[in-house]
Parts: C-alpha cells; structure tokens; sequence
C-alpha cells in the first residue's frame, strides 16, 4: 500500500512554507502541484539539479561526431570521387551538416530525457481523485508527500501541514504485487 499525505494551500508563499517544514521532516517523497512556476519552491523541496543538460549535451556530442562519421563514410570510404582535387576528407566542408545532426540530435535526446525523467506522459496519478484537486491547475497549490512504508505514521505530517494552515487529504492506494 502506498500513502499519500495532500496539503491544499491558497497562496504561493504558504506553499514554500509547507515545502520547507515537510522537507525537514524527511520523511518521504516530496512534489509540488502549482498552477504556475513558483520561484524558489525547488529550493524550498531540496530538489536535486536536473540531469536533462547532461543529456543534451550527450546528444549533442554524439549528433556532432555521428555527422562527421556518416560524412566522411560516404564522402571518403564508400563513395570516394575527387572532384576538382579537393581531399576525400574535406571537413570544412562537413561542418554545416555536422551542426545541423549536432543540434538535432540534442534537441531529440532534450525532449525524450525530459519525458523519461518526469514519466510523462502521465495518464492517472492516484491524487488526481483528491476532492479540490482540479484547482492545483487554476488557483490552489498543493504539496504531496509519498510513503512507501505501509506502518508509516502520518501523525506528524498531518500536523505540520495543520500548523501552516494547509487543507490536509491522506489517500490510501493499494497495489497489486
């Protein structure tokens, strides 16, 4: 069984202000529902950096040497004509393929890194039956955190969220195993 302890708040302030009390509590997965991006909220949960530019610049990397090599394979080894005494291996003139599969390529492993580290596309998340939740996308925010331990106790996130003045929603999933 997984639980889920929801905290509805009116304001952005109070959001962060929830965020940095359930994140000294340390005790599960915290995420954040807001209608717009609220600065300051990824500091306040503690987020880890995102590891998308990495792989941008993975994908770049390997467009820019995978342009090149395709090139010069079909310019030099399969298909080898000289034209007017140039070299086989022209490589000024392979740089604006090179960038373009460069840039390509980055911004494909830029779109697929982002859906796979968020798990998009997302269908159905059990707090989407919370009573209210159809707000968190015009004019409430809510903080949610995730306990995997069934004998969690929830006392004392409840009572966090109820000192900072947040509407509190447990929700109880069960899975399959």
């Amino acid at each position: 069984m997984i639980r889920f302890v929801l905290g509805e708040v009116t304001t952005a302030d109070a959001a962060i202000d929830v965020a940095r009390a359930i994140t000294k509590l340390r005790t599960g997965e915290i995420d954040a529902f807001t209608p717009y991006p609220v600065p300051g909220l990824d500091e306040a949960m503690k987020l880890p950096k995102s590891r998308v530019p990495r792989i941008v610049l993975i994908g770049g990397i390997t467009g820019v040497f995978l342009g090149f090599f395709l090139q010069w394979l079909m310019n030099a080894w399969d298909y080898p004509i000289n034209v007017g005494g140039r070299p086989l291996l022209s490589a000024p003139a392979f740089i604006p393929v090179t960038f373009e599969v460069g840039v390509l390529l980055a911004a494909f492993s830029g779109v697929l890194g982002f859906l796979a580290l968020s798990g998009l596309p997302r269908v159905w998340h059990p707090l989407f039956d919370a009573p209210g939740f159809e707000r968190g996308s015009i004019d409430r925010f809510f903080i949610s955190v995730r306990l995997t331990d069934p004998e969690a106790d929830v006392t004392p996130i409840v009572r966090a969220f109820e000192e900072l003045g947040a509407r509190v929603t447990v929700i109880e999933v069960k899975t399959t195993s």
